[in-house]
């Protein structure tokens, strides 16, 4: 994967995050087409730009528990 793919997908699953539509972590990682634990992997790299994700169980969705603008 180049960088800027890697790029591409975090702006992706930002966008998911932000409408609240990502659905579990599987159908997640199925949507984006990567396995389960590089969608982790994606998840801990926008928390570690400061992104305050969080899960919501019943919904099944992720979401930003307080406004983020990603900023790359």
């Amino acid at each position: 994967m180049t960088f800027f793919d890697h790029v591409n997908r975090i702006k992706r699953l930002h966008n998911l995050i932000r409408m609240k539509s990502t659905g579990s972590p599987k159908d997640l990682a199925d949507r984006m087409a990567v396995s389960r634990s590089t969608l982790f992997r994606h998840l801990d790299d926008l928390r570690s730009m400061g992104a305050p994700i969080a899960y919501e169980k019943d919904r099944q969705t992720y979401y930003y528990e307080e406004p983020f603008d990603l900023k790359l």
